[in-house]
């Protein structure tokens, strides 16, 4: 239904339909491959079929396509939250930015949804791209190479980079300033409130946020990317042990 609109229009359709439905009491039922359509859809609004079985919840469509192979990537990499995706994505263009066109990554919303997703790709016949699985340091799943499931560093991410950086902060936080669109000179105060925010903290998904906030409403997604990028820079090492999976799949197709 949203063919031939602007997504823009496509988003104020599927709004005006959700209104409808509340008003009159009415129930509308419609397919779509676009993610504008399904923006502001509730969860329990959006089903999706992967490989013959029903799912309910939030989806990305560039995710059901990587599955059945109808994308122009190399190499899917599942991952279970945003932050994950923003992560392994910043370590690609770090090590390797002409082949970040050939890697898909893919927020599929839990460890037991990315690892159903990358095991019903690995088998899928009509798949024709190969996956690999980043989980959280917390999952309850072990790590293995030989499936290509993967762990990422410590409990969980966000915990894990922005206390890795806290840990050098006083080295960069002239860098992580500039990193967040502030000046050189906020410096020492991105350093206490990258101090104070950690000490109050109790959701770490709300670590970023929280400091955007402190330090003048700057969006958390700025924030994040800010602390990953310093990440990166004060422990190469460490991003390089996470790219090694994907250099080595990617390297099969050269």
């Amino acid at each position: 239904m949203e063919n031939g609109l602007y997504p823009l229009a496509t988003v104020k359709m599927v709004e005006y339909l959700i209104d409808i439905a509340y008003r009159k009491g009415i129930q509308t039922i419609f397919t779509t491959h676009s993610n504008d359509a399904l923006r502001v859809l509730p969860s329990k609004a959006i089903w999706a079929i992967e490989n013959g079985v029903a799912r309910q919840g939030k989806l990305d469509v560039n995710m059901l396509r990587s599955i059945s192979g109808n994308v122009d990537s190399e190499l899917a990499v599942f991952v279970e939250d945003v932050f994950a995706k923003y992560w392994i994505e910043a370590v690609i263009r770090a090590h390797h930015p002409a082949r970040g066109d050939s890697v898909g990554v893919y927020n599929i919303g839990g460890d037991s949804k990315a690892l159903s997703t990358h095991i019903a790709h690995s088998i899928n016949p009509a798949a024709s791209l190969t996956s690999i699985c980043y989980l959280d340091g917390d999952a309850s799943v072990e790590a293995n190479a030989s499936k290509k499931v993967y762990k990422l560093p410590g409990q969980s991410p966000e915990t894990y980079i922005y206390d890795k950086v806290k840990d050098e902060i006083r080295e960069f936080k002239a860098r992580l300033a500039i990193a967040m669109h502030l000046s050189s000179a906020d410096q020492d105060r991105v350093e206490i409130a990258v101090e104070e925010v950690r000490r109050t903290n109790r959701d770490h998904h709300l670590l970023f946020r929280q400091l955007g906030d402190k330090l003048g409403y700057l969006s958390g997604n700025v924030v994040s990317g800010a602390f990953i990028s310093t990440w990166i820079e004060i422990y190469p090492e460490e991003a390089k042990v996470i790219y090694l999976p994907i250099k080595e799949t990617l390297q099969k197709f050269d």
